[in-house]
């Protein structure tokens, strides 16, 4: 109606990945037209960007990734406890 999108765009890849422009971008977005209005943008600091699906896709997908590196490094640390 009043002609604005809204996306959003987590990153991935920390302090490092941002100094070498190598970041993981996950979008969400409703608007494939702006999708590409801003891939463009994002191109220039991330070296992946995904799609994940409609607005607010991109922090679910962000979410899932954080709890998979907290459980993969609770796992390890109590694999080394049991040594």
């Amino acid at each position: 109606r009043f002609g604005v999108n809204f996306l959003d765009c987590p990153v991935s890849g920390g302090p490092r990945g941002a100094a070498a422009g190598s970041l993981t971008c996950m979008l969400g977005s409703d608007s494939e037209g702006a999708t590409k209005m801003v891939l463009p943008v994002l191109k220039t600091f991330a070296q992946k960007v995904v799609h994940c699906g409609p607005s607010g896709a991109g922090h679910a997908v962000k979410a899932v990734n954080n709890a998979l590196n907290v459980t993969h490094l609770m796992l390890g640390a109590e694999g080394l406890l049991a040594l």
